[in-house]
């Protein structure tokens, strides 16, 4: 129910409460009551939110939408944020003014929560100078994207094209706290060889910032990096690559051919 957005109403929710306290049900009596408190405080939210969505929706941001948010009442926190955040899933420029306007308001901050929220709106191609400067606001105030927003803007990056971004991305998180795994450096690695002219200079900025963390190159990331310079056709470069690769203790197999293959025929 509370997935698909239904809540209990009074006429339900105190038979069942009664039902469970007779039966002396003590756990499932309080597990209700504390679901019923919520729902009734997310319903609340929940409205105020719908009535500032349809505020910043209505009209271009402009000091007429700024001065109908200032007369709704809103409590700030987190969830509230977010959730404005998400419904302007569609409208990043918007959700980028509303993340302003809201540090402006009296008693409420942003934190690392919220500016992980705007930057999982803002990764996309008609905000991505909002979303690096919101990347360097976060490094500013000792924030940090946490690797699970990471890992979405990511792909998401890698699945719209937009592969330097994806790198300059790749190097930030290596530099921080929260570093990408071996996964995501051969994921990241793939896409840039998926283009019909890989961009060698990214192929070997992702594989130098991997090892620069002490961490030696996996099949995978070597694989990634040949079937670039096969695709490139950069066939020398590429042997030079498998070598590499044999003395790192990692036999051709049958991945390794079918790329020289490909690049041959290519």
């Amino acid at each position: 129910m509370k997935r698909e957005g239904f809540y209990f109403d009074e006429e339900t929710y105190f038979p069942i409460l009664a039902a469970f306290k007779r039966k002396r049900m003590k756990k499932d009596y309080e597990a209700l009551t504390c679901f019923y408190n919520r729902s009734i405080q997310e319903n609340a939210m929940q409205s105020v939110v719908n009535k500032v969505i349809d505020i910043i929706s209505g009209s271009e941001w402009g000091d007429e939408v700024i001065n109908k948010l200032a007369n709704v009442k809103v409590d700030f926190c987190d969830n509230f944020v977010i959730r404005v955040l998400k419904k302007l899933g569609n409208c990043s420029l918007k959700a980028y003014e509303f993340f302003h306007w809201v540090r402006k308001q009296s008693g409420y901050e942003q934190n690392t929560v919220t500016y992980n929220a705007i930057a999982r709106v803002l990764a996309r191609s008609d905000s991505m100078e909002e979303f690096w400067s919101i990347i360097e606001e976060m490094k500013s105030m000792g924030y940090e994207l946490d690797i699970v927003t990471y890992v979405k803007i990511s792909r998401m990056l890698q699945r719209n094209k937009m592969i330097e971004d994806a790198v300059k991305l790749y190097e930030l998180m290596m530099d921080g706290t929260y570093k990408p795994s071996a996964e995501d450096c051969s994921l990241l690695l793939n896409s840039i060889s998926a283009s019909d002219k890989p961009n060698l200079d990214l192929v070997f900025r992702v594989a130098r910032k991997y090892e620069s963390t002490g961490h030696a190159l996996s099949k995978p990331i070597y694989d990634a990096i040949h079937r670039s310079l096969t695709g490139a056709g950069k066939l020398d470069e590429a042997e030079n690559i498998v070598n590499t690769m044999r003395n790192a203790g990692h036999e051709p197999d049958n991945i390794t051919y079918r790329q020289m293959v490909f690049g041959l025929c290519k």
